[in-house]
This record gives structure tokens, C-alpha cells and sequence, in this order.
């Protein structure tokens, strides 16, 4: 019997909470149910054979390098190596790892996260570490990422990919991840685009030092400001300039949205209507577009045509300039048949029936 296994880990959408998961805001998340998929066959030669099938890389190295240089700013293979060897000194088999994927890259829908978590995982296996708790995994996934490249992101992405569901994600003071039900009353669909983000590091950090910045001024105008706390009705109060005001005004209504969608969630035993996600879909877009302004004419351009095929809501997924688009349509609309028309556009779709599985290891397929 062969010893072959695959690893899996899910991309995800935000349901409410674009950005705001690196500024200690909460955030609503669900894993998608398709994945960064790595074939693993270990050996006893003590060396790591990474093959992607997506980009043709080739990266091979001994399981006796505990720490790797990088080769680029990006280097996700030896980073995620060098921080599980960091964490368990064990040493590892070797073997031949192939990546494979089921969505669409640099398209918002955290392909990298899920790739470095999968990875992650990948090495824990080799070494021996068969169960870990999937918080733990997940910070391994976000030193890998982001600590080990000064990138400016949040933790999110790791915490969709490596506990999988629906997850209402806090960040303050400490991590938390409460599951939560989602029993939606319509469709969900991914449409991607077909805008690339070319930029996406660059992009979070120029959003990134907008918001905090914003926020600094706040705390200059009132030291007892507190955004996870402040009333939006008070900003006004603050005397900021015009640009840090609309920030401002956009990241804390965004919290007050992530927040009522979640009581209403847990009021309502998960159940949600087309109309009402809908409505929530397209608040939050008008923040993306016109409070934080990471928006182009492409995404608005997609987000109209969905919207005239029948969609009661939609919104951009991920930092905003690029790629996917999370759209609900009614419960009586037939599946194939949105997702004909929308091909039809010219944009490749993704239905989403039910939430991803955490990053999980499968034994013995075929």
C-alpha cells in the first residue's frame, strides 16, 4: 500500500469585515469547499522535492537545513520550512510534494494563506506531528506568510484555512474563533473578474497606513478613543480632516455591520435571507468603494453586470483591487442556470453549496 497522502486547505470569503482583521477589528469568515491540494510521497532520502503544478517551480533541499535562505521576497516553501523546523527540531523524512489547486490564484480568495497552511501541515506530517491544534497551526501558517516578510496583512486568512466553517474571528485582546452557523436562504456564487491583483502586498500597505493613521488622529483628538468601542455618530466630534474622517467613519461602520450580522446569525440559529445578506453584501461594498477607495472600474463594472442578472447583493472579496466577487441570488433561481449566465459574461464562476473543510490530510485515496 502506497504511503501517499494529500494535504488539503480551503480558501475562504469574508462574509463581513473587509479589513479589519490587522487593526484588532472582528471579522465574520467562511472557508470555501475548494483547496490548495499538496501530494505527498515520503521517502527515506532526506530530501524535499517541492513540484507546483501551477507554475512549474521546482524546489529541492535536505531535510538536514534547519533554517533556508530565501530566494525571493515571496519564498513560501522555505519559509513555512523554516518555521516548523523552528517549532519541532524532529527531523524530517524526505519526500516528493506536489501542489495542486482548485481556485483561481490572486483572486482574494487567500490562495497564499491556504498554500502556506497547507505547507505548513505538509511538514508536520514529515515530522512525525500527525494532530496539532489548528490555532497553533494557524500562527505557524502567519509567521510563515506574513512575520517572516514584514508583510502587512492579518491573521484571518490562516484561521479560515486551518479551522475551516463559518467563524466569527476575534482579534482583541486575544485570538478567539467561535463557530458559528449559516444556514443561508439563497445562493452563494464566486465570480472572478478576471482582474488580477498584481500588487497585493502593496496595496494592504498603503490601505494599512491610511487606516492607521486615521486612527492616530483620532487618538490624538480624544486620548480615550478606542476602535473597538468608539460610536460612529462621534466622529464627527473629532475634528479630523476630511480623508481621515471618511476612513474612519468607513472601518467603524464596517465593525458595527460585522457585529449585527453575528447577533443576527446567532439569534436566528444561522438562518439568514437572500435580501438580508444582500443588503449587507452592498453596505460594506460601498464602503470598500467609497470610504477606503480600493475599488477600480473593472470590479464595479462586474458587480453591475451581477447585480442586473438578479443578485441582491454583492461586494469585492479580499484587499479590494482585483479578483473575486461574492454575489447572493434568490433560492428559486436554478443553479446552473446563474452559473451559465455568468459564464455567458465572460467570467468564471464558483457556487458555493457549503463551507470548506479545515485543512485536513487524506490517507490511502485513490
Amino acid at each position: 500500500m502506497t504511503n501517499t497522502f494529500r494535504v488539503f486547505a480551503p480558501g475562504r470569503f469574508v462574509l463581513s469585515g473587509e479589513h479589519q482583521d490587522y487593526i484588532g477589528l472582528p471579522v465574520l469568515s467562511q472557508a470555501i469547499p475548494y483547496y490548495q491540494i499538496f501530494e505527498v510521497t515520503p521517502n527515506d532520502n532526506h530530501k524535499i522535492v517541492f513540484v507546483s503544478e501551477v507554475t512549474n517551480e521546482k524546489i529541492v533541499f535536505s531535510t538536514d537545513d534547519v533554517i533556508l535562505s530565501y530566494v525571493s521576497s515571496r519564498d513560501y516553501v522555505r519559509s513555512a520550512w523554516n518555521v516548523v523546523s523552528q517549532y519541532s527540531l524532529s527531523r524530517a523524512k524526505g519526500a516528493l510534494i506536489r501542489s495542486l489547486t482548485e481556485f483561481t490564484l490572486a483572486a482574494g480568495l487567500a490562495s497564499s494563506s491556504a498554500f502556506v497552511t497547507g505547507l505548513v501541515e505538509v511538514f508536520l506530517q514529515l515530522k512525525g506531528i500527525k494532530k496539532i491544534d489548528p490555532l497553533l497551526r494557524a500562527k505557524l501558517a502567519f509567521n510563515a506568510e506574513v512575520t517572516e516578510f514584514n508583510e502587512p496583512g492579518g491573521m484571518q486568512d490562516h484561521l479560515a484555512a486551518s479551522f475551516g466553517g463559518t467563524n466569527f474571528l476575534l482579534f482583541h485582546p486575544k485570538i478567539q474563533v467561535n463557530p458559528l452557523k449559516f444556514n443561508l436562504n439563497g445562493h452563494l456564487f464566486i465570480i472572478n473578474s478576471g482582474v488580477q491583483k498584481k500588487n497585493t502586498v502593496g496595496d494592504l500597505v498603503l490601505l494599512k497606513e491610511k487606516i492607521n493613521q486615521a486612527i492616530y488622529e483620532a487618538k490624538r483628538a480624544d486620548p480615550n478613543f478606542d476602535i473597538q468601542v468608539f460610536p460612529t455618530k462621534k466622529i464627527e466630534n473629532l475634528t479630523l480632516n476630511k480623508e481621515y474622517e471618511k476612513v474612519l467613519h468607513g472601518i467603524l461602520t464596517m465593525r458595527n455591520l460585522t457585529l449585527t450580522l453575528k447577533r443576527e446569525l446567532k439569534i436566528n440559529d444561522g438562518l439568514i435571507s437572500y435580501e438580508k445578506l444582500g443588503e449587507y453584501f452592498n453596505k460594506q461594498q460601498d464602503i470598500i468603494e467609497n470610504n477606503l477607495e480600493v475599488t477600480n472600474p473593472l470590479i464595479q463594472k462586474t458587480i453591475k453586470d451581477i447585480t442586473n442578472l438578479g443578485a441582491t447583493g454583492a461586494k469585492v472579496n479580499g484587499s479590494g483591487k482585483g479578483g473575486a466577487i461574492i454575489a447572493v441570488f434568490p433560492p428559486f433561481e436554478n443553479v446552473n442556470e446563474i452559473k451559465d449566465a455568468i459564464r455567458n459574461l465572460g467570467y468564471s464562476v464558483f457556487y458555493v453549496g457549503e463551507s470548506g473543510r479545515g485543512c485536513f490530510v487524506l490517507r490511502h485515496y485513490k
